[in-house]
């Protein structure tokens, strides 16, 4: 499998056009039509992540301009604000040969044809949080709770097979409109013997009625995706006095808290805008540096090259951690899981895609700390592998 150079190394910058899909940016005034079109992807629902998406990917090309050596093609490249339901038709619309970026389902990146999603998606969340569960918790019985029972989420069923795969039981699956009361749950935590819930999206007043449940012991772990970072429960919950989202695990990509503020993108982004990155910036710089280096590699430079060198990017390193590239997508990605402490999120655990060993280069390419090594334990990397 081919290793990919760091964003200082990138031999192309690619990207001299603007125009096309929705918000423009970088230079405009190219004549002549570009041989390669991308859209970058930003979830419909984030108009603050335009901004962020532009900038990062802005940094990602003066990088590779640096680094470039003077014979780099001609990009079309636009960001594609639209619903993870539209992808596949606002790309073909466009006449695009593929998009990058984050989108949050792989029911999108299944229907294939050049739809690269580097974030995480909620089956990757559920698969690398049930592997915690089992691995770092060491949690046996599994309660999921999610907002409806009439259709199974992608993510519950991923959990809940990974969960069981990795050796524990998946005791009941709970919609949370059935559970009326606090009773109606505390009954549900005693039937089942559950030590773990799983609960995708955040409810703080079923979460209300399992921290009840603990009658003063431990409470009963919960683990979420990262809809709970996404809400605005986090931050109400950060005024309470007594923060009741205490000691809940939730996953993500990445996050300005756990960032490096010595690491080289961090560094740079502060440098060229005054202002930290945010997710949709950190995401949009490594999917613009991965289509950059896919340009490098693609003989004639053609935008059907281009595509496929990016699918066989294999291992790539970026500022948010490792991403796979294969013939389907992104195949798999680093993510992080967090733990809730005095009112924050900190950083708890790295989970690395599988095939990855050499966690100490990525820790310190992705936290400017050449000393930092990933926390990993004997027996357990299999199943913490995504």
């Amino acid at each position: 499998m081919k290793q990919n150079i760091r964003p200082s190394r990138y031999r192309s910058a690619g990207l001299r056009c603007a125009p096309v899909l929705a918000v423009l940016f970088f230079a405009a005034g190219c004549s002549e039509e570009p041989a390669v079109k991308f859209g970058l992807l930003v979830p419909v629902d984030r108009t603050a992540a335009e901004t962020g998406a532009e900038n990062g990917a802005q940094l990602a090309l003066r990088a590779a301009d640096r680094a470039g050596e003077g014979n780099s093609p001609q990009f079309q490249l636009s960001i594609l604000k639209t619903s993870p339901s539209e992808v596949k038709r606002r790309m073909e619309e466009a006449a695009a040969h593929g998009v990058i970026g984050f989108v949050t389902a792989d029911s999108t990146i299944a229907a294939g044809g050049g739809i690269f999603s580097i974030g995480a998606t909620p089956e990757m969340q559920a698969l690398a949080l049930a592997s915690f569960a089992r691995s770092e918790l060491h949690r046996s019985r599994a309660l999921v709770i999610s907002a409806s029972t009439s259709s199974l989420p992608a993510e519950v069923r991923r959990f809940r097979e990974a969960f069981s795969a990795a050796g524990g039981i998946s005791v009941d699956f709970a919609a949370s409109g059935d559970l009326g009361d606090m009773q109606a749950v505390h009954s549900l935590l005693a039937r089942t013997g559950a030590d773990v819930v799983f609960m995708p999206a955040p409810d703080m007043r079923i979460l209300g009625a399992i921290r009840s449940a603990s009658g003063g012991g431990p409470p009963i772990p919960v683990l979420g995706t990262n809809r709970w970072l996404e809400s605005a429960v986090s931050e109400t919950a950060s005024a309470a006095a007594a923060d009741p989202l205490s000691d809940t695990y939730v996953s993500a990509a990445w996050t300005q808290g756990t960032a490096g503020p010595r690491s080289p993108f961090f560094v740079a982004y502060r440098a060229a805008f005054g202002s930290s990155p945010d997710l949709a910036a950190a995401l949009s710089y490594d999917a613009v540096s991965a289509l950059a280096t896919a340009a490098a590699d693609a003989p004639h430079r053609t935008g059907a090259e281009v595509r496929k060198a990016l699918a066989g990017l294999g291992v790539f390193r970026g500022a948010t951690g490792v991403i796979q590239f294969g013939d389907s997508g992104v195949t798999g990605r680093t993510l992080l899981i967090l733990r809730r402490e005095h009112g924050a999120y900190v950083l708890d655990e790295r989970i690395e895609p599988q095939g990855i060993h050499d966690f100490g280069e990525v820790d310190a390419f992705m936290n400017g700390n050449s000393e930092a090594g990933n926390r990993t334990q004997a027996g357990t990397e299999a199943a913490r592998r995504l």
